[in-house]
């Protein structure tokens, strides 16, 4: 169900930025690049002139799969980051085959390109995969399945680096079965499911997309990376992933991969979110499922198409946009387990289309628009029975004397029914808040009646309960007593009158309560709780 179609405040801070650097103007140069700046030590340093600056949090754009000279590739690294640069490029995570050798050029082309430098290579094994965040100079394929590769790659980087199956369908490559060998189970951080040789629904991107969904159907916390795996300058940055980085270093953009909150492009500049969660977050929702808003906005400088919400693999809903910006809010109804995500398809026209490219013809230049986020996870909420227990524990606190007989029996009947949901191991969150408000209820719903204190005359061991008896007229009254708070009532020895009873066999200096209760037929019902305390 569509709610709004307001664009939102995250998106609008970030267009024209984006619209001025990369995407659909990526032939726009940025015009001040860099800036000599001094920080707080008095010391220059560079800073980026365009989305964010060294050291802050927001979007930025990067092409982490890419070759030069050290591999297949044709172009330096030098020339890779030049190009980075005019494009409006913030960093490169280098990937060569089975290298890293280009890391020292890298640090030297960073700083003078203005672009943060990532350490990676491209491990091209019995199915490839690109490696981010490489500490050492080492060849990851010496005759090693992808599984194992990985493995041996995470235990050099204490868990710091991050694993991406590259073009798992590109039939292209030799011996690529990453369906084989239990490759599909190797502790993989995401999956290349738009590589940029290709236009986004290119049969071979398609099915890396919907591989995607079956593996995080099946429990998985899988990330979408999109890039270009350009042999040559040219191709860099033509696709790319925008993540968001709490601080625009190298630390900050890989944190920003391993948390997901990261979208692949040509172009289009997405957010996607269902409340304050970003893509990549985790939502707890109760066992039972619920219903959540999910916003969906963008633009683009050429015209969208459509937008599509995919939850677990399917379509769930589809929107034709016709118009360069579009802003949706979609009532999704979840369960733990569910993870939905965003794509967006811009218009095709005769030479940019979505299915575009060939082995010896990459399709930077012909790909229609197109961007895909990263998926917002559903999980089991915890069961929080904080509040349930803290208003039991109040409970226990109430006197019973202090209020009606009935009052009181209602009370008890729905903090039993807590204590039960509290200590019982099969509930749900629906049960135990149910719970929480049925007592609250009964809390607020306690009555106090008319308390009638009396003193008994001479001493004599009698109490004359004023005025505690109304309307006699054809009803018996009987008095029930307990003795000093011990719970036990027992039927007291009393003699009625018009106005009250003497309550008899008391003993002085003892305090006593009282029920007072008329029958009518066969039901009986309060009047007042009546409290004695006689020789006072």
């Amino acid at each position: 169900m569509v709610k709004n179609s307001k664009l939102s405040s995250k998106v609008l801070a970030f267009i024209l930025a984006f619209a001025m650097m990369i995407g659909c103007m990526q032939s726009a140069v940025m015009a001040s690049p860099t800036d000599e700046s001094m920080d707080e030590n008095g010391t220059e340093e560079q800073t980026k002139m365009g989305m964010v600056t060294s050291g802050q949090a927001g979007w930025v754009s990067g092409d982490i799969h890419n070759h030069s000279r050290y591999s297949d590739g044709s172009g330096t690294i030098f020339e890779n980051f030049a190009q980075a640069q005019k494009v409006g490029m913030d960093f490169i995570n280098i990937s060569d085959h089975d290298n890293s050798r280009g890391w020292a050029d890298a640090q030297v082309a960073g700083p003078q390109y203005n672009i943060i430098p990532i350490r990676g290579n491209e491990y091209s094994g019995y199915g490839h995969a690109v490696f981010m965040n490489v500490n050492q100079e080492k060849n990851y394929n010496a005759g090693v399945l992808p599984k194992a590769a990985i493995d041996n790659f995470k235990a050099d980087t204490n868990g710091e680096g991050l694993a991406y199956a590259a073009h798992p369908y590109d039939g292209t490559v030799e011996a690529d079965p990453w369906g084989k060998n239990d490759s599909w189970n190797a502790d993989l951080d995401g999956i290349e499911v738009w590589n940029g040789w290709y236009a986004s629904n290119y049969t071979a991107n398609a099915k890396a997309r919907v591989q995607w969904d079956i593996l995080n159907n099946q429990g998985r916390h899988l990330y979408g990376i999109a890039d270009t795996d350009t042999h040559s300058a040219a191709g860099i940055g033509s696709v790319y992933t925008t993540v968001y980085v709490d601080e625009y270093s190298v630390e900050g953009i890989v944190n920003g991969f391993k948390a997901g909150h990261m979208y692949g492009s040509n172009g289009p500049v997405i957010d996607f979110s269902v409340g304050s969660a970003m893509m990549g977050d985790d939502v707890a929702v109760p066992q039972e499922g619920k219903y959540v808003d999910v916003d969906l906005s963008g633009y683009c400088i050429e015209d969208l198409a459509r937008v599509l919400l995919i939850k677990n693999g399917e379509i769930v809903y589809t929107k034709n946009i016709d118009a360069a910006s579009f802003n949706e809010t979609v009532e999704v109804f979840v369960n733990p387990g569910d993870f939905i995500r965003m794509e967006v398809e811009g218009k095709e026209t005769a030479t940019k289309k979505l299915t575009n490219g060939s082995y010896s013809t990459p399709a930077f230049d012909t790909s229609a628009p197109f961007a895909f986020s990263n998926p917002i996870f559903f999980f089991e909420q915890a069961l929080d029975k904080t509040a349930l227990n803290d208003k039991i524990a109040e409970s226990e606190l109430l006197n019973r004397f202090d209020y009606t007989h009935a009052s009181w029996n209602d009370f008890q009947t729905a903090l039993n029914e807590a204590k039960r949901v509290s200590l019982a191991d099969e509930t749900s969150q629906n049960e135990i808040d149910t719970a929480l408000e049925t007592l609250v209820a009964a809390i607020n719903a306690l009555k106090t009646p008319e308390i009638f204190t009396t003193v008994s005359s001479n001493g004599d061991g009698q109490a004359h309960i004023d005025f505690a008896i109304r309307s006699a007229n054809g009803k018996d009254y009987t008095v029930w007593i307990c003795e000093d708070y011990d719970g036990t009532y027992y039927l007291a020895d009393a003699n009625f009158n018009s106005q009250g009873a003497h309550v008899k066999s008391l003993t002085n200096g003892k305090t006593y309560y009282a029920y007072i209760l008329y029958s009518d037929g066969a039901v009986f019902e309060e009047s007042n709780v009546v409290i004695l305390n006689p020789s006072i």
